[in-house]
C-alpha cells in the first residue's frame, strides 16, 4: 500500500514536535537563543556539505522558478502570520531532502516503506530539539513533510517509478539550507517560506534526462 511510509514520518515529526514543545517550556531564553545560532552554524555546515555534490546551475534555476511561486501563492506572507516560522521551514528542509526522502518515497509509492520507517524515527527525534527551541509551530513540518514527499510518491506513481536527480536536489536544498542558516543566524531575513516550492520542483528534472 502506497503512502505508508510517508504518513508514519510525519506522525513521527508530530509526535517529536509535541514532546519538543514540552521540553523547551522548561528551557531558559537565553539557552534557547544559543541553540538557535547553534543550529543556524549547523545548517550552514550542512548547506556547504550539500553544495558540494550538488549541480548548482540547474539548482539556483530551480530554486529561482520555486521563489517565483512560492511568492506568487504568498507562503511567506501566511507563514508570517505564525510569527516565528524559521523553525518549521528549516525542518522541512531537512526532512525532505537527501537519498533517504526521494528513494524511500519512491520504495514506498510501490509498498516498500522501509527506508521512510528508518527516517521516521530520525526525524522524530530532530523534531524535537527543534520543538523545544522553536515550540509547536514545528508541528506544521508535518503538513508540509506530507505534501513533499506525497508529491514524489504521487508523480512516482504516475511515470512508472522517478529517477529523481540527486545532485540537483542537493544544490537547490543546499541553497534553501544557506538562506535558512542566515536566518536562524540573524544575518538576514529573507523570506524562505517562499522557495519550499522547488523542492517539489526537482523532481521534474527527470523529463529531461
Amino acid at each position: 500500500m502506497p503512502f505508508v511510509g510517508t504518513l508514519v514520518n510525519a506522525l513521527a515529526v508530530l509526535v517529536g514536535s509535541l514532546v519538543g514543545w514540552k521540553v523547551g517550556g522548561a528551557l531558559p531564553s537565553t539557552l534557547k537563543g544559543n541553540l538557535q545560532r547553534l543550529l543556524g552554524v549547523i545548517t550552514v555546515g550542512l548547506a556547504v556539505s550539500m553544495l558540494g555534490e550538488g549541480a548548482l546551475l540547474e539548482g539556483a534555476a530551480t530554486l529561482v522558478v520555486g521563489f517565483f511561486l512560492g511568492h506568487i501563492l504568498g507562503l511567506e506572507r501566511r507563514a508570517r502570520r505564525w510569527a516565528s516560522h524559521g523553525g518549521v521551514i528549516a525542518a522541512v528542509v531537512l526532512f525532505c531532502t537527501g537519498p533517504m526522502t526521494v528513494l524511500g518515497s519512491i520504495k514506498d509509492a510501490f509498498g516498500e516503506p522501509d527506508i521512510l520507517l528508518v527516517k521516521s524515527m530520525l526525524d522524530g527525534t530532530v523534531s524535537v530539539l527543534f520543538a523545544s527551541i522553536f515550540g509547536l509551530r514545528v508541528a506544521l513540518a508535518a503538513l508540509l513533510l506530507l505534501l513533499i514527499q506525497g508529491g514524489m510518491e504521487t508523480l512516482a506513481l504516475l511515470l512508472g517509478g522517478l529517477n529523481i536527480p540527486m545532485n540537483i536536489l542537493n544544490a537547490t536544498g543546499g541553497l534553501i539550507l544557506l538562506l535558512i542558516g542566515l536566518n536562524l543566524l540573524e544575518l538576514m531575513d529573507f523570506p524562505t517560506a517562499d522557495t519550499l516550492p522547488s523542492l517539489l520542483l526537482v523532481p521534474l528534472w527527470s523529463l529531461f534526462s
